[in-house]
């Protein structure tokens, strides 16, 4: 099981069953690391500042209960 922190409002994925949509907290660099996921970018970049330089904000899917995750631009979704 993933401890990856999510957002109680996540959207669920379009098209991909258990997937949901948000603003991931991303360690960088290889190997990268899921943190959370946020349904707002302003609390996915004020967790990733909190944190330090090696956390990003990227919009995306989430595969729930795994570390998956997989960027997008928001015009994708």
């Amino acid at each position: 099981m993933s401890d990856v922190r999510l957002s109680p409002d996540l959207k669920p994925h379009p098209s991909l069953e258990g997937w949901v949509m948000g603003w991931a907290v991303i360690e960088q660099p290889n190997p990268w690391s899921l943190v959370s996921v946020y349904s707002t970018q302003k609390e996915a970049l004020d967790e990733a500042a909190s944190l330090g330089g090696a956390y990003e904000a990227l919009y995306g899917s989430h595969h729930v209960g795994t570390n998956d995750f997989i960027a997008a631009t928001p015009e994708d979704c």
